[in-house]
């Protein structure tokens, strides 16, 4: 967790529920996991990259996941199952309206932290192929919170009233908010509910789903 920048207000607590936090936690979990399809030079996957890039991913989902949700019961799950990887024609229009609006959320906030640190209009505007105008349009758009506007973003398209699309949400939006709990820490929702699924979680491969899923 720690090598791969997830340093958060939180990491002390996360920590205390796991064998190891440091940047080799998923090298413990590896030598206690079947190996990855492929893997057939080593007999575990504990110094391999390829886990340790799968790691990185299921830590950054479950963040968003637990950071972004919206409050109340979520849609139904499969007891006892695995979760289907399969998603029906409106589940993928909507999964698909929800990327592009994440993309466009990514984008703006990206924007306004360069300001923030410093970066002028006409700098920002030429690296992002945008009018100053256009960033200036930006910058007067209201500002909310981002945790607030994705929580709002994933209930206006419903993508978590099925297992598979929450899943494939959590993984689109992982990056921008693992950004923002590293600049503003995570709050008791997101540690509780991200200290169990690192408890629970098995790699890629064993029924979760993967990015390259949901191409």
């Amino acid at each position: 967790m720690h090598g791969f920048g997830i340093k958060t207000s939180g990491l002390r607590d996360y920590g205390s529920h796991l064998h190891s936090a440091d940047s080799m936690a998923w090298s413990y979990a590896a030598r206690r996991s079947p190996r990855l399809p492929g893997c057939t030079a080593h007999k575990n996957c504990a110094n391999c990259p390829r886990f340790a890039f799968h790691w990185r991913e299921r830590v950054l989902a479950s963040l968003a996941g637990h950071a972004t949700r919206p409050a109340g019961p979520l849609g139904p799950t499969r007891k006892g199952g695995k979760v289907s990887r399969k998603l029906d024609t409106s589940r993928r229009l909507a999964l698909s309206a929800f990327r592009d609006e994440a993309a466009r959320l990514e984008r703006n906030t990206t924007i306004r932290w360069a300001n923030r640190d410093g970066m002028s209009v006409r700098a920002i505007a030429k690296l992002m192929d945008l009018s100053p105008a256009r960033v200036g349009q930006i910058f007067a758009e209201p500002d909310e919170p981002l945790l607030d506007q994705l929580r709002a973003l994933r209930a206006r398209w419903g993508v978590d009233d099925d297992p598979a699309s929450r899943a494939a949400a959590d993984l689109i939006i992982a990056n921008i908010t693992a950004g923002e709990l590293v600049t503003n820490g995570a709050d008791e929702h997101a540690t509780a509910g991200f200290v169990g699924d690192l408890g629970h979680d098995r790699p890629n491969g064993d029924g979760e789903m993967s990015l390259f899923d949901m191409q």
